[in-house]
């Protein structure tokens, strides 16, 4: 405790009538409290490639919990863990997957990340219906059965491919309920390989997720402002019609 605690305390003791061991004990739990909360915490900062903070960059541990930088770019991040994998998302910039390591952000973790180009895919537009948010129209691929899905608070589309007697299933989604920008636990689980892009629906960025298993089931999930679109472990010939059904569906 320093003397200026130690003062502090010795006025609020002659003050009210309590017992300086009271006191002294309380801010020596309070200071180890503080102590081991932080101990719990790493950060990182999030910049631009010109070093700029970059604020209300989406952050999310793929699967679980997601937060938003603040306005000096900074967000935390649970310590203790074993390897995680982040991913960054920010409209206009390059999605970014980050694994980091159980030591890593101790000190601050820095992630920079490059504006999108034009290398993004760009969905081509189809029909209006006047709504605020884009909804993906995939393509009607020979063999794949088409379901619109609607009600008044989502719209989108469900699609069902069968390949050897099993059926898949793939979905797009926008709306005030849909996932959007969390790929839930289950679609993460067993994914070993991951990378991921961008994608442009009605003039809005989605991030473009994809993985794979070790057996080599594929999954996706493009998300973005309250819309998604995914399928989770399938074969690769079914990844390829649905692949096609969205690469070369429309946006309305």
């Amino acid at each position: 405790m320093s003397a200026r605690h130690l003062r502090a305390g010795l006025a609020t003791a002659f003050a009210t009538g309590q017992s300086l061991s009271v006191l002294i004990a309380g801010s020596w739990f309070s200071s180890c409290f503080v102590a081991q909360a932080q101990d719990n915490v790493r950060w990182g900062v999030v910049r631009s490639n010109d070093g700029k903070t970059m604020d209300r960059v989406w952050v999310q541990k793929l699967g679980a919990w997601w937060r938003a930088t603040e306005a000096d770019g900074r967000f935390d991040f649970p310590s203790g863990e074993a390897p995680i994998t982040l991913l960054f998302f920010k409209d206009g910039f390059r999605p970014q997957l980050r694994v980091v390591g159980t030591s890593e952000g101790l000190d601050g973790l820095t992630v920079v990340l490059e504006p999108e180009t034009a290398a993004a895919v760009k969905l081509r537009s189809c029909r209006q219906h006047g709504r605020l948010l884009p909804v993906l129209e995939p393509l009607r691929v020979q063999g794949l059965r088409l379901r619109q899905l609607r009600d008044a608070e989502y719209a989108g589309y469900s699609g069902t491919y069968e390949y050897h007697g099993s059926p898949a299933e793939f979905w797009s989604s926008t709306g005030v309920h849909s996932g959007a920008m969390t790929p839930t636990r289950d679609w993460v689980a067993g994914l070993k390989s991951l990378a991921v892009g961008s994608l442009t629906c009605g003039g809005n960025q989605w991030f473009d997720l994809r993985g794979a298993t070790d057996s080599g089931l594929e999954s996706r999930w493009l998300g973005g402002l309250d819309s998604e679109v995914v399928y989770s472990k399938v074969p690769a010939p079914v990844a390829d019609v649905f692949d096609k059904a969205i690469d070369k569906g429309c946006c309305h």
